[in-house]
Parts: structure tokens; C-alpha cells; sequence
């Protein structure tokens, strides 16, 4: 009896079996083609902001001065051949300039001559008020003035050094003047009636200092 041989012929493989398998390459090869090559839409938008300006800190003495510094004279306040017990008084507004920033200020005074600087000589008063009308005349040696207010200085004597009469150079100290406000100050000039026989003939004057910054500044 002759043996059948051990060795079989393959397996013929089913239609089906052949189909998936080939169907599965094809996605492996789609899927690993696809790689890379998706495409995203993009947009872009720009927003561009409103513009800028920097304010402008500008001070006016008496409506006068617009821009930045200067200097006026305050005609008002003198005096020729003064005797003791004789005084003048002016009127001084600060104010900022139309349509520039709101400001903090203080004053400050530095006098020159015998007359504004001797100990006996020349004293100076302030309020935030109004000068009122000049009485008395020169001929009888009794000219007088006054001033409305609350006082803010008073009696005060002068140097050649800065004296400051109003406010102070801190934020605390400093006086407010809103924009488009304003603040009259009253400056009263005084020989006092106890000044020195020595200032017969004697000249003086001084130069007011109104300083301005930025409101609320330190």
C-alpha cells in the first residue's frame, strides 16, 4: 500500500480574503499619502486704536502770558514818595489757559532795594479776595487801600532771598485752579507807621513768582 505524500498543496485562498486584504492596503496607502496636505482657511483682522494727545500746562496771570513762561508788570501795585502808614493794593488771577490742563500753584515773592528788604521797611499781605477803592491822596500823606478775603499771608516782610507767600511747594500746601476756573488774589502793600527814619528816600520793588504744576502732582 503506497503512503500518501506529507506534502499538501496550498490552500487555494477565497476571493473574499483576497478583496478586504487588498482594500486594506489601498487605505493604509491613502491614509499615509493624506499626511500633510490638509488645508486650514486663515483670516486676519487689524483694529487700529483711537489717536493721542498730551495736554498742555499753561498758566495766565491777569488774562495775560498765554504759552509757555513770560512776564507782566502788576502796574497797580506802586507807589512814589510813600510815607508811613500808607498802603496800595492790586488785583492778581491766576488761572490755566482756555482749554489747558487744571493746575496746583503757590506764590512766591524776592524783593530788591532798601525800602522792600530793610527789616522796618515794606510789608506784604495776600488774601483770595478783591482790592478795594483807594482812598486818601498824596498831598495829605494818607493813602490807603484794602483787601476782601481770607487772609493767606499776612504782614509779611521780604529778602532778597525767595519768601513764599501763598501755599506751599507740596501737593498738600499747593492751591487748586480747575480749567476754566480761576482765583483772584488781593496784594496789599504796607509802609509801616514804625518804619525806620533811615528809609527817607529809599527805593524798593519785587517780583512775584506764580508757580504752576500739574494738578495732583507730588
Amino acid at each position: 500500500m503506497s503512503r500518501r505524500s506529507a506534502h499538501r498543496a496550498p490552500a487555494e485562498r477565497s476571493p473574499r480574503v483576497l478583496l478586504a486584504k487588498v482594500l486594506l492596503c489601498l487605505g493604509c496607502l491613502v491614509g499615509v499619502s493624506g499626511v500633510g496636505t490638509l488645508a486650514f482657511w486663515t483670516d486676519t483682522a487689524t483694529v487700529p486704536t483711537g489717536s493721542f494727545a498730551s495736554g498742555t500746562l499753561d498758566v495766565t496771570v491777569n488774562g495775560l502770558l498765554p504759552g509757555q513762561g513770560g512776564s507782566t508788570t502788576l502796574s497797580g501795585l506802586s507807589m512814589s514818595s510813600m510815607v508811613p502808614g500808607e498802603s496800595v493794593a492790586a488785583n492778581l488771577t491766576i488761572a490755566p489757559a482756555a482749554g489747558t490742563l487744571p493746575l496746583d500753584y503757590y506764590l512766591t515773592a524776592t524783593a530788591t532795594g532798601t525800602l522792600a528788604t530793610d527789616a522796618t521797611g515794606l510789608k506784604w499781605t495776600v488774601t483770595q479776595g478783591t482790592a478795594g477803592t483807594a482812598q486818601g491822596s498824596q498831598a495829605s500823606g494818607n493813602r490807603s487801600n484794602t483787601c476782601s478775603g481770607t487772609v493767606l499771608a499776612s504782614s509779611v516782610a521780604l529778602t532778597t532771598g525767595s519768601t513764599t507767600l501763598v501755599g506751599g511747594n507740596t501737593a498738600a500746601q499747593r492751591r487748586d485752579v480747575a480749567a476754566g476756573g480761576s482765583e483772584t488774589l488781593c496784594v496789599l502793600v504796607t509802609l509801616p507807621s514804625t518804619a525806620a527814619n533811615s528809609l527817607q528816600g529809599a527805593n524798593g520793588s519785587a517780583t512775584l513768582t506764580v508757580n504752576a504744576s500739574q494738578m495732583g502732582a507730588p
